[in-house]
């Protein structure tokens, strides 16, 4: 997040070329202003209350987020409630720490919002590009750190380690290499009883813990099976409680053999291995080849 002036569009423009369009100065501004030690970012935002209430939900609240995208998600941060008390302007004024602020490769909008749709927006900064995974790129490893955790033998197997700090940055992760882990929910058109989050839940929580998840690419020509497997680091102790399986049941654990330098060895023993169809992106269950 970068200190300025910020102005909006009306949300209705965000499906077209938002640069065809300048910026209506008249429904208000924003200003950003970070401190010297860059921890905490002052936010003071001043809005046109005739126009904003002309296009608001009355009977709902009217409330600022910086988000990754134009409306809200679960990885929206909210900033604050607008005071109704001025005459002519709605006025907010709010602190956020650098721990609140979203990642610096993610977009940031500034969105104001009234009963959960967005009503204006403004795009404060730009995400940088994903990088693109190919063949050339894999070999050149220039996405993922070379790692076998496992001492493997199984040519098929090449294993990558992936470092991130936030469940954005994690989900850029899956999105660069195409898988869908929201599938989780229905594997082979089975109702798991997983909803759409549990795998980004529990890999994320696996991140905080640890720091990192790894990857592999199992690439077998002569069975035809091509595979991108996630493994998210943990214990080797399957939820017992009957009433709330884990999503374990569709993985495949092993036990490290090697951990990275850089991280802490105390607080995991091996990874959960989950697989993804190379094609289609979607989970299948682990299933141990049989000798």
């Amino acid at each position: 997040m970068k200190d300025g002036y910020y102005y909006f569009l009306p949300a209705y423009l965000e499906k077209e070329k938002s640069n065809k369009y300048e910026a209506d100065k008249s429904l208000g501004y924003i200003s950003i202003t970070c401190a010297p030690d860059r921890h905490v970012f002052s936010i003071q935002c001043s809005l046109n209350k005739d126009k904003i209430q002309a296009i608001a939900n009355r009977r709902t609240p009217i409330e600022l987020y910086i988000s990754p995208v134009t409306y809200v998600t679960n990885t929206s941060v909210y900033i604050g409630r607008f005071s109704l008390s001025s005459k002519n302007h709605l006025f907010l004024d709010a602190s956020l720490s650098s721990r609140q602020i979203l990642p610096e490769e993610d977009n940031q909008y500034i969105i104001v919002t009234s009963g959960g749709r967005t009503l204006i927006y403004s795009l404060i900064q730009e995400k940088r590009p994903e990088p693109v995974i190919t063949d050339e790129t894999h070999s050149a490893n220039t996405f993922g750190e070379i790692f076998d955790p496992f001492n493997t033998t199984n040519p098929a197997y090449k294993w990558f380690i992936h470092y991130a700090k936030s469940q954005g940055e994690l989900e850029r992760i899956f999105r660069t290499l195409k898988i869908h882990p929201e599938m989780f929910g229905k594997i082979n058109n089975y109702n798991t009883g997983f909803s759409s989050d549990t795998f980004i839940k529990t890999a994320y929580y696996a991140l905080r813990v640890t720091g990192h998840i790894l990857r592999g690419e199992y690439s077998d020509p002569i069975s035809d099976r091509f595979f991108t497997v996630i493994g998210l680091p943990g214990w080797n102790i399957r939820n017992r409680k009957k009433s709330a399986p884990s999503i374990r049941i569709y993985a495949r654990w092993i036990t490290a053999q090697n951990k990275p330098a850089k991280l802490n060895a105390g607080n995991y023993n091996g990874y959960w291995l989950y697989y993804f169809d190379k094609e289609t992106g979607y989970p299948v269950k682990a299933v141990l080849k049989n000798n």
